[in-house]
């Protein structure tokens, strides 16, 4: 049986970020990627209440804000994100798409309607005859000379928003696209698309207590065990428990996994507010030590409350698994 994640493995030795500050960054990578920009950003600065020297979440940050086109914004965050790690060169890159992206975006505004002909006609026809005079002086033909060159300028600046437009922006400068050169700070794997963010709908007076209480309960701290997200259906009186493990180097283990879930059931089983459950579903999350290797689910299963035993009886992940019913395994996970 795999042992219990020890305190001393609750933080990412390279980032050095608390385990609870990596599992709200999980959180809002998966929310970005929905589009709920508020709340991504608001687990984002959950985060850096408590690792303000984060530049992973940082990063994460200016991601949101660029996301949005919010290009001043994003760029002062990836700047900070530099002022901690100045040797990161994903927030090098995109700090510098970020200031071509605020050009292009400058172009914009700028009327665009210039004709050739009248550019050509500016270049290359002869000055009508009063005005022979006035080109011979050297300060009139530069100024005649520098109408011409903004003439250009204007014309080069057309081209290239209608090229952008057309090709898209990183096209139009000859750069790879964003998602080529982004180094997320939490990657969702394609095949792990049930990983989508919880719904941004606010929890209730029932959800946001049972949460906050199993947030706090030492026991499932000192396990390794983070409390995601807690949804109910009052239909059912069911309650959805996710939450998530840090990934060891031989992997989870059914029977790890399945005695965590237990656990967690038993701590949630003993507070008020859980008292008219009568069907809890649980999620277990695989959460890596790296935040670039992803975040995977690894466990559903359904258990009615009054099958949760007092007490670990169970010795094999048999036992266990039955008191589960329709129980579902990621392939990663060995049977």
């Amino acid at each position: 049986m795999a042992q219990p994640v020890s305190e001393s493995n609750l933080f990412n030795k390279a980032s050095g970020l608390p385990r609870e500050a990596y599992a709200l960054l999980a959180q809002a990578n998966l929310l970005r990627i929905r589009g709920c920009w508020e709340e991504s950003v608001e687990c984002c600065m959950a985060a850096l209440r408590l690792a303000p020297e984060s530049s992973t979440a940082q990063s994460l940050l200016g991601d949101i804000y660029e996301n949005q086109g919010q290009y001043d914004d994003a760029a002062q965050w990836y700047r900070m994100a530099l002022d901690v790690n100045p040797n990161s060169p994903a927030d090098q890159m995109k700090l510098q798409l970020l200031q071509r992206l605020r050009l292009q975006r400058s172009a914009d505004d700028v009327d665009v309607g210039v004709d050739v002909g009248d550019i050509t006609t500016v270049l290359s026809d002869p000055p009508p005859k009063g005005k022979v005079e006035l080109l011979r002086n050297p300060e009139a033909a530069l100024r005649l000379g520098s109408a011409a060159a903004v003439l250009l300028v204007l014309l080069v600046v057309g081209l290239a928003y209608a090229t952008t437009h057309r090709h898209g922006t990183y096209a139009a400068f000859g750069l790879p696209s964003a998602s080529e050169v982004k180094l997320q700070p939490v990657v969702v794997p394609p095949d792990q698309i049930s990983l989508a963010p919880q719904s941004s709908v606010p929890h209730d007076a029932t959800e946001q207590s049972l949460l906050d209480a199993l947030r706090n309960v030492p026991e499932l701290r000192a396990l390794g065990i983070t409390v995601i997200d807690v949804k109910s259906d009052p239909r059912t009186s069911q309650i959805e428990l996710t939450f998530g493990l840090q990934s060891t180097p031989g992997g989870l283990t059914r029977a790890y996994i399945l005695q965590m879930a237990l656990r967690l059931l038993q701590s949630a089983q003993k507070l008020p507010s859980a008292h008219s459950v009568n069907t809890f579903q649980i999620r277990c999350l695989s959460v890596s030590e790296n935040a670039s290797a992803g975040v995977a689910q690894v466990f559903i299963g359904d258990i009615a409350q009054s099958s949760i035993p007092a007490s670990d009886t169970a010795s094999t992940d048999g036992r266990l698994e039955a008191l589960f019913s329709a129980p579902w395994w990621s392939s990663s996970v060995p049977s």
